[in-house]
């Protein structure tokens, strides 16, 4: 899981740095993004370090602006809710890859787990004391969601995504 991490932060970096414009140097950029922290280092042509970070850091608001559980106007917040099923590139992005992951994986691992999180106090929630597991289980399963001409179709209105764990 951290190999493929790591090799999508390299292509994001070679494809940021391929859109830059100024000579040839050594950069090194770093700082906070989507909850953790990074560091691209390398030869990169025609960029700043400055011109790097900058879009790096427009990568992070593009992605907490589709995907972040943390923030209510999310595209996401938004799916969960149920106010709308419309899916962007990202959102569209990571659930196929996690269906891949969820199907590797017999189902071990999967992107629906958002009521079990909320209930063991992950993600700014309080844990519940006594949980009622069962009741929560039957919202969770990667085969209860499907992407359908571009749009979100659950099998019940209640599943959630948390794409924390991927993207």
């Amino acid at each position: 899981m951290k190999k493929i991490a790591l090799l999508l932060y390299t292509v994001i970096v070679l494809v940021l740095a391929a859109s830059c414009d100024r000579r040839a140097e050594y950069l090194t950029a770093s700082g906070a993004m989507l909850g953790t922290t990074f560091q691209a280092t390398g030869d990169i042509t025609d960029c700043t370090a400055q011109e790097l970070y900058r879009a790096i850091m427009q990568i992070d608001a593009e992605a907490k602006a589709s995907m972040s559980i943390f923030d209510s106007t999310s595209l996401l917040s938004r799916i969960n809710r149920g106010e709308t099923d419309s899916l962007d590139e990202h959102i569209i992005y990571n659930l196929r890859l996690a269906e891949r992951f969820s199907r590797l994986s017999e189902g071990h691992y999967d992107v629906t787990v958002k009521p079990l999180v909320d209930t063991w106090g992950f993600a700014g929630h309080e844990a519940e004391r006594t949980p009622n597991l069962d009741s929560l289980l039957q919202f969770v399963g990667y085969r209860r969601v499907h992407i359908r001409d571009g749009r979100l179709v659950k099998d019940d209105p209640r599943v959630q995504l948390d794409f924390n764990s991927i993207a």
